[in-house]
């Protein structure tokens, strides 16, 4: 390709000096015939180079698709132990995470009822637990719902 693109560029270049020539000394008796033959060589050098790019092109994109889309790099070996659930560990560790979480609850709940209700931040605040509180409701609500449609089934 590189060597036809070569080729391309020295019939251009011949071409164009014709051309220049041509322009400056109009001795040559059928300068139209020269002008064809150089323009038919440059025409047919374009030609030449364009097929080749397509075929590149085509070839590159016949490489990828020839390339799996998935690479393994190495396969996959048995495990020297099986592993099993930790179900009573996870059991244990939610259990811990969530009496945390109530302790944390209890002690916020109390430090709530000695403070102040008068001040305006006090109120805004106290709305906000009311809110959160009204949404564990429905949320409790809602797990009840969906626990007896599926012990009806």
């Amino acid at each position: 390709m590189e060597e036809n693109h070569g080729v391309l560029k020295k019939a251009e270049a011949e071409l164009a000096d014709f051309t220049a020539r041509n322009n400056r000394n109009k001795k040559i008796v059928t300068p139209e015939l020269e002008l064809d033959r150089f323009k038919r060589s440059v025409k047919v050098q374009e030609e030449v180079y364009i097929t080749l790019k397509k075929q590149l092109e085509l070839a590159k994109i016949e490489e990828q698709e020839r390339k799996p889309a998935i690479e393994i790099i190495e396969r996959a070996a048995v495990p020297l132990s099986r592993s099993r659930l930790r179900t009573k560990m996870n059991v244990i560790l939610a259990g811990f995470v969530s009496f945390c979480l109530f302790v944390g609850l209890a002690f916020v709940l109390e430090w709530m009822g000695k403070i102040n209700p008068s001040e305006e931040r006090t109120k805004e605040f106290l709305k906000y637990i009311g809110d959160i509180r009204n949404d564990f409701k429905s949320v409790i609500k809602a797990l009840r719902r969906g626990r007896q449609k599926i012990f009806r089934k």
